[in-house]
């Protein structure tokens, strides 16, 4: 899954790309390879509305992604990580992620209970709302994508719990790109490399309305986060 050209972007079934500003060449960076079974790729939406009893919170996930990461040997803040998702291959509400992935969720402050789980065509028609043109419009924008365009050793909280770095992120949605800095543990160590991030954005920061149903009464929230988490190592 690796490609050793810092050029080439990799199209996979969850649309995020992240790219530490390369502050080297690319000839001295060590090649890593992500571990698939340690991978959580996370957007987690909330409910809301007087009916919020009818709803649910959301977990969409990324399942099969190909990615970039170059760092070089010890200097995490100066590698290339890029990752390209499409759309239309999101997950939803799968319930062997919903259990795989809530204690980190929950340890990151953005889900205190566990998730509803939700039937096979409950699932079906939650993603093709979410891909509707009122939302992804997936037909018309087929990737979403992210870009790490800087990463410091510089400490950082959210929820209460402490980061060992900040992230400054570019994330676009529907041809639209938001910018944030993020907390982010990162660590480098016998060749292998962790990350975990966690941050709030909002529908309506990319132009997009949150999905509403009976007149307002069942819907989801604005603001929604997203979870990252990985292990890598050198070949």
């Amino acid at each position: 899954m690796l490609m050793r050209s810092l050029a080439q972007v990799a199209t996979v079934s969850f649309g995020i790309s992240f790219g530490f500003s390369p502050a080297f060449a690319a000839d001295v960076a060590t090649p890593y390879e992500l571990e698939p079974s340690s991978a959580a790729f996370l957007v987690i939406t909330k409910k809301e509305g007087v009916a919020s009893g009818f709803a649910h919170d959301h977990l969409i996930a990324a399942q099969d992604y190909k990615v970039v990461l170059l760092a070089p040997e010890g200097e995490p803040e100066k590698g290339v990580f890029r990752f390209v998702v499409n759309a239309s291959s999101l997950t939803f509400d799968a319930p062997e992620t919903q259990t795989k992935h809530f204690a980190a969720l929950k340890a990151a402050g953005v889900k205190a209970e566990p998730f509803s789980p939700l039937s096979e065509g409950d699932r079906a028609k939650i993603k093709e709302n979410a891909l509707d043109a009122s939302q992804l419009d997936a037909a018309k924008y087929p990737e979403i994508l992210a870009e790490v365009t800087h990463l410091k050793k510089e400490g950082n909280t959210f929820q209460g719990r402490e980061f060992s770095h900040t992230a400054t992120v570019k994330i676009t949605v529907k041809g639209k790109t938001v910018e944030k800095r993020l907390p982010a543990n990162v660590t480098m160590a016998s060749k292998e490399l962790t990350v975990e991030s966690v941050g709030a954005f909002a529908f309506s920061e990319f132009g997009i309305k949150a999905y509403s149903a009976l007149f307002g009464a069942v819907r989801n929230a604005d603001p929604f986060h997203i979870y990252v988490s990985f292990k890598a190592r050198t070949k």
